[in-house]
């Protein structure tokens, strides 16, 4: 896998993202940092197949720290039938169960607790990777090598 950093503007914000690329030259998924470009959400069915510490980022002293997560997501309604995988790093690791598209709760979005500390940190998967089919699939492609390695970046990223 192959990281290239780049700073984009969007608005007032510059935000910086890391691209994974195979030898292929296949986008893999991006690391953001202060920047999503995630911006909807539908009801669906969340299954977390595995989260865990991510130690690099826990020693920079952020409240709460980052954990990583990666869950499927059945939907309930919304444009598409087919389950959404998502590789994330979160400061709460979502629930098991209902829930809207992306790891966020059912209902009205809440905000970031005032005592949060640290900069925001996404992941996104590449959209051929996120369609991910079902929930047994979702594992499986987890556990496989590619899955593996894509766990080892996260685990390998330490705040400076």
């Amino acid at each position: 896998m192959d990281g290239r950093v780049a700073n984009i503007p969007r608005g007032p914000i510059t935000g910086e993202f890391v691209t994974f690329k195979d030898a292929k030259g296949r986008t893999l998924f991006t690391v953001d940092v202060g920047f999503s470009s995630y911006d909807y959400g539908w009801p669906v069915r969340r299954t977390v197949v595995e989260s865990g510490a991510v130690p690099g980022l826990s020693q920079a002293g952020w409240t709460p720290p980052y954990q990583f997560a990666f869950y499927a997501e059945e939907p309930l309604s919304g444009p598409g039938t087919d389950t959404v995988c998502t590789l994330a790093l979160v400061r709460e690791v979502p629930p098991d169960g209902p829930g809207m598209l992306r790891g966020l709760p059912t209902g009205e979005p809440t905000t970031v607790p005032s005592s949060w500390t640290g900069p925001f940190l996404g992941v996104e998967l590449s959209q051929v990777i996120e369609k991910c089919g079902d929930v047994a699939a979702a594992r499986a492609w987890w556990a496989s090598q590619e899955g593996q390695q894509f766990k080892a970046v996260l685990l390998s990223l330490r705040a400076s």
